[in-house]
């Protein structure tokens, strides 16, 4: 029977400790980075995020995640961001969860925000938006 010391068992934890803390910190930056990529290419600052998710995550959180300050994001916060940043959750969790954003979800999603968005529109907007849904759903079935 092997024994082991003390000091052997605590510095093999350590060691699994800083893998899993490397993988954790891995897509805390992959979320940081996608945040800040998503918002540049939208032009969107973050009190824009604040605003367009109803004030449900402030400025300062969307901030200090691309900062990598916030090492835990609730469902809710990132719930409240890809409302904020105008993308599908499904984008946004993928991203977390360390796998690829599924497409098909992610234009049903985008489909579901559009319909949303343009609920209440009338005149040209509402024609506007409903050509581009259906522009959308063309394209889908051509590819």
């Amino acid at each position: 029977m092997s024994t082991t010391t003390l000091r052997e068992f605590l510095s093999t934890d350590k060691k699994n400790l800083s893998k899993v803390r490397n993988v954790d910190l891995e897509q805390q930056k992959k979320l940081a980075e996608f945040v800040r990529k998503t918002r540049k290419e939208k032009g969107l600052s973050t009190p824009d995020v604040e605003r367009n998710s109803g004030n449900t995550i402030t400025d300062g959180y969307v901030s200090q995640i691309e900062n990598l300050y916030i090492k835990n994001v609730s469902p809710e916060k990132l719930t409240a961001l890809a409302k904020g940043l105008g993308i599908a959750e499904e984008e946004i969790f993928s991203i977390v969860r360390g796998k690829e954003p599924n497409p098909e979800a992610m234009v049903e999603e985008r489909f579901k925000l559009i319909s949303l968005k343009f609920r209440d529109a009338t005149g040209d907007k509402r024609r506007d938006a409903e050509s581009l849904v259906r522009a959308l759903e063309r394209a889908l079935q051509d590819s």
